[in-house]
């Protein structure tokens, strides 16, 4: 954004004054420790944020779409390149396209996820449902709930707890986290490590490995060897890769189908019908 305006410069001597010459001045506006934030349709390149407290954006279907050090970002129906937030305790994307990175989240909540990785770090809580793709990973989580994950990886670093909903595509991993439920797992080796609750139903494929759990409630399992290592885990229909969670605190992601999701050190990340075009 720019904005452009001229100035006179006008002397005085005496009772006269003398008309100076009129300069131009064009001031480029950068974002940079702003409080709100909205932006809609955002369709082309690389959108950065630093240091914000809301950024909302809306209808980002395009190349990368980069926040750091933001408080509030909503970002929905975001289907084409990597989506990086920075700093950010809450996020909410509705992604279907590229790579959605997380991490030092509190809380991120992203919905149809259904393609390449998405990575969460530093997060609370982080929810995953419908895993259906390859090994399902977590270690010290707090909370992981995954439900129909189908496609690449979702990896979580840190997170409490996480919700991810109908995630189809690559590998989602989760460690550090407390409490993980994963529903209908159904593929490849779903790991738990340092888990305090982990609920397994419905698991059809590979491994479920657990380590060092109190509870282990395991129904339907009818593939490989499934482990526990934790309190309690709980998974639901996972039929994909690998889900892992680091350092999360809340994660929810819903019907993200594409590319990895990234989110690095939000605080709250909203993100709502990203699909084309940008409109500030």
């Amino acid at each position: 954004m720019e904005c452009k305006f001229e100035i006179s410069l006008n002397f005085m001597a005496g009772t006269f004054v003398k008309k100076g010459p009129k300069i131009s001045i064009i001031i480029k506006l950068h974002y940079d420790n702003e409080d709100v934030i909205n932006i809609q349709h955002v369709s082309s390149n690389a959108v950065k944020y630093n240091q914000e407290d809301v950024i909302k954006i809306h209808n980002v279907s395009s190349k990368a779409v980069k926040y750091e050090q933001e408080d509030v970002i909503k970002i929905h129906h975001v289907s084409s390149n990597a989506v990086k937030y920075d700093h950010e305790d809450v996020i909410n994307i509705h992604v279907s396209s590229n790579a959605v990175k997380y991490d030092h989240e509190d809380v991120i909540k992203i919905h149809h996820v259904s393609s390449n990785a998405v990575k969460y770090d530093h997060e609370d809580v982080i929810y995953i449902h419908h895993v259906s793709s390859n090994a399902v990973k977590y270690d010290n989580e707090d909370v992981i709930n995954i439900h129909h994950v189908s496609s690449n990886a979702v990896k979580y670093d840190h997170e409490d707890i996480m919700n991810i909903h109908h995630v189809s595509s690559n590998a989602v991993k989760y460690d550090h986290e407390d409490v993980m439920n994963i529903h209908y797992v159904s593929s490849n080796a779903v790991k738990y490590d340092h888990e305090d609750i982990i609920n397994i139903q419905h698991v059809t494929s590979i491994a479920v490995k657990y380590d060092h759990e109190d509870v282990i409630k395991i129904h339907y399992v009818s593939s490989n060897a499934v482990k526990y290592n934790q309190d309690v885990m709980n998974i639901n229909h996972v039929s994909s890769n690998s889900v892992k969670y680091d350092h999360e605190d809340v994660i929810n992601i819903h019907h993200v189908t594409s590319n990895a999701v990234k989110y690095d050190h939000e605080d709250v990340m909203n993100i709502h019908c990203v699909i084309k075009c940008c409109q500030v």
